[in-house]
């Protein structure tokens, strides 16, 4: 099965990726793969590394864009523009194992492909696990994951599309694009085809000492995710959600958050996705 994988790379050289180390130094058969390594931003890096990678078996090229575009953007773009079997997405950050590597090279997955992420030594990811000994869900689990390291065929692709124009929401940019994706797959009643796979581990950005300039972006970029969910994917849990965040911004007197979750419940849409 032949698969496409995206690094998407933000702030961060080739050199210092650990996800582009973990492909660039694996064991596993990856001839023929096609590598997709897109900068983000905020500015160009260099690309000498991509000769490696191309030498060592993959059909990978890079991509230079430095406004720092939504991530559902460029994930679509991504599988309209590469299209195969398979679709793996990749943060730049994530020490991917030999088993993971093996399994998106050498998969037979015929819907979703969840990996069991870890970050500081506890699992992040999924958010929960099949009952017994069974490797898939119910069709009544809620289920969410981080979208790293996903394994997406290309007929479960396909079936989203149909429903929704595209595969991921672009209304989202960054937080939440992840979990409008799952939302997708349990409004169409095909939890049952996620699976769970070897996984690896990653760097979250909760596990790491911020500076309160970054914590504020982060409740920020949070606010639009609940407000958009609560647009898009209504439920009781959603507004439970909103209202939630809503009270905690007039309590701690964060105007900007306040404005935020309003604002984005009206437009529909982050300000970034025009």
């Amino acid at each position: 099965m032949a698969s496409s994988i995206l690094v998407v790379l933000y702030n961060c050289s080739l050199e210092k990726s650990e996800t582009i180390k973990s492909l660039a130094l694996t064991d596993v058969n990856i001839l023929g793969t096609t590598l997709i390594l897109y900068n983000n931003g905020p500015i160009k890096i260099n690309d000498s590394l991509v000769s490696t990678l191309s030498n060592k078996g993959y059909k990978c090229s890079i991509i230079q864009d430095t406004t720092n575009k939504p991530l559902s953007y460029i994930y679509n773009q991504f599988v309209k523009d590469n299209p195969n079997d398979h679709y793996i997405i990749l943060d730049h950050d994530s020490k991917l194992s030999n088993e993971y590597i093996d399994t998106i090279m050498n998969n037979n997955i015929k819907g979703v492909g969840l990996p069991i992420v870890k970050s500081a030594n506890k699992v992040c990811s999924p958010n929960k696990f099949p009952k017994k000994t069974s490797t898939s869900f119910g069709r009544r689990d809620k289920i969410v994951a981080i979208g790293s390291g996903l394994i997406i065929s290309h007929s479960f692709s396909e079936l989203i599309i149909q429903k929704y124009g595209n595969l991921f929401d672009e209304h989202y940019a960054l937080y939440g694009v992840d979990t409008s994706f799952f939302l997708r797959i349990r409004k169409l009643k095909a939890i049952n085809q996620l699976s769970i796979i070897p996984g690896f581990d990653h760097s979250l950005s909760r596990d790491e000492n911020e500076s309160k300039s970054k914590q504020q972006f982060r409740k920020i970029e949070m606010g639009y995710h609940t407000a958009l969910t609560l647009r898009h994917y209504p439920s009781f849990s959603s507004l439970k959600r909103f209202r939630k965040v809503l009270i905690e911004s007039f309590s701690s007197k964060n105007k900007e958050l306040t404005s935020v979750l309003l604002n984005t419940l009206f437009t529909g849409k982050h300000p970034r996705c025009n």
